[in-house]
């Protein structure tokens, strides 16, 4: 199954609003979720007492809480950072339909399948 073409039911509805926001956040979440885990088991723990499925409500809960976290970061750290470095890399241009590297001036660790050749524009 492929979404390049972005014409299918799939690429739709992951292309509307909630997934796709939720697409930019998404390292965010990756970064902060495993902090939330002993408050999670310590609410679990209190609202066992109060409720029958508390596992559920609790695990609602936190993510909700991971997630407002998780947009947070993303609007004050990682927006503002990406910003910045469109700014730093604007004079780097990607070069088209470039000859591969030689194998003597590539670096040590160059993998065939991922080679990006890149020239500064302007003064060194």
């Amino acid at each position: 199954m492929s979404l390049a073409p972005q014409t299918g039911g799939l690429a739709r509805v992951l292309s509307a609003r909630i997934p796709y926001t939720l697409g930019q956040w998404s390292y965010s979440i990756y970064l902060i979720h495993d902090k939330f885990s002993h408050p999670a088991i310590a609410l679990q723990q209190f609202l066992a007492e109060y409720l029958p499925f508390a596992s559920v409500v609790a695990s609602l809960i936190m993510a909700g809480v991971v997630i407002a976290c998780s947009a947070a970061t993303f609007i004050c750290v990682e927006r503002p950072m990406r910003r910045w470095l469109q700014k730093k890399v604007k004079g780097v241009t990607i070069l088209q339909n470039a000859e591969p590297v030689p194998a003597k001036h590539a670096p040590l660790e160059a993998s065939p399948c991922f080679e990006v050749l890149v020239e500064r524009t302007g003064s060194p």
